[in-house]
């Protein structure tokens, strides 16, 4: 079985936690994601995507020897993974109203940081939340794009996780008894 990629189960993570407390914010993951247009079904244009790196340098982390501890599959290097959320608030019931979209805005922020410690990835049942992860410094979408539906907050994340070398075969002994047949 292949290994899930860390901040593709941060993301499913995240997604599953808000599932379960019924709420209707999509969390997407991609480069392509966050400038997608969302605004149509249940959570309106409210989105939280996950994009790899750093979106203004391409960065994408750095590698760390690996802790030479006796596991199997061994650590090779420890992969500071950079990610940043994008986060997507948008209150419809005055589009116009700047204080409405902050609002709405931190209120996205303070479900995503929820969704961040609680992830659990739903196919492993591995927490991939806040103990691996280190928040940065938040900061407003300031680009030349429309911000009339709603406003963009990016979170800058550090996902900490290793990356593995091939699993070597055990073998595990187990106990023999020889018995001699009867003559």
């Amino acid at each position: 079985m292949a290994n899930i990629a860390g901040l593709t189960a941060l993301a499913a993570g995240m997604q599953a936690y808000l599932v379960k407390f019924g709420f209707t914010t999509v969390v997407d993951f991609g480069w392509r994601a966050r400038s997608s247009i969302l605004n149509q079904g249940p959570g309106g244009a409210n989105r939280i995507v996950l994009v790899p790196g750093d979106p203004k340098s391409g960065k994408a982390g750095p590698l760390k020897r690996g802790r030479q501890a006796q596991t199997n599959p061994r650590v090779l290097f420890e992969w500071d993974a950079l990610a940043t959320l994008s986060i997507w608030g948008v209150d419809t019931t005055d589009t116009n109203d700047e204080k409405l979209q902050y609002a709405a805005t931190v209120t996205l922020l303070e479900l995503a940081v929820r969704a961040l410690q609680n992830a659990v990835d739903p196919i492993t049942s591995t927490p991939v939340g806040v103990a691996n992860l280190t928040l940065g410094e938040p900061s407003w979408s300031v680009e030349n794009t429309e911000m009339y539906f709603g406003r963009e907050l990016l979170l800058p994340i550090t996902q900490k996780g290793p990356l593995l070398d091939r699993p070597i075969g055990t073998i595990i002994p187990t106990p023999v008894v020889n018995r001699v047949p009867a003559t």
